[in-house]
């Protein structure tokens, strides 16, 4: 099914963008998270299988990472390093060529698991935490 998109500007204008053509990309995912479009593919942490995964757009899914705590945001470094927010451990790790790391232990700054980031174009990652275990039914917290 076609569609067609409309962005409001300035001064009230409406103007149509394009038409669309909405279509399944990858099937069998149990709970995306952090979706990116980079370098023609669609990246995607799925939360529940615990991976993060980039996909082409004839629908071929490669599995870049496994994430024992639950991936959650996606990012790059102008370096091209991929950056993954780790829900349950609150860390940030990087991908380069292959190998994983450890950017960053956000464990004493979160108040509950850690979610989606962004990346600047100088690196400075930016990450969001849920501030309570909202899984376990916790009471939100103000930010520490």
């Amino acid at each position: 099914a076609g569609g067609v998109c409309w962005a409001v500007g300035g001064a009230g204008r409406v103007a149509v963008m394009t038409n669309r053509q909405i279509r399944t990309v990858l099937e069998g995912g149990s709970y995306f998270e952090g979706p990116r479009w980079h370098d023609g593919e669609w990246w995607v942490s799925d939360f529940y299988r615990r991976t993060v995964s980039r996909v082409t757009p004839e629908g071929r899914e490669k599995v870049v990472l496994d994430v024992e705590h639950q991936p959650s945001g996606l990012g790059w470094l102008p370096d091209g390093s991929l950056v993954v927010s780790s829900m349950k451990d609150h860390r940030l790790l990087t991908v380069t060529d292959g190998a994983v790391s450890m950017l960053a232990d956000l464990t004493e700054r979160c108040g509950g698991h850690l979610n989606d980031l962004v990346v600047d174009a100088r690196g400075h990652v930016f990450v969001g935490d849920l501030a309570f275990d909202l899984m376990g039914g916790g009471t939100p917290a103000p930010p520490r």
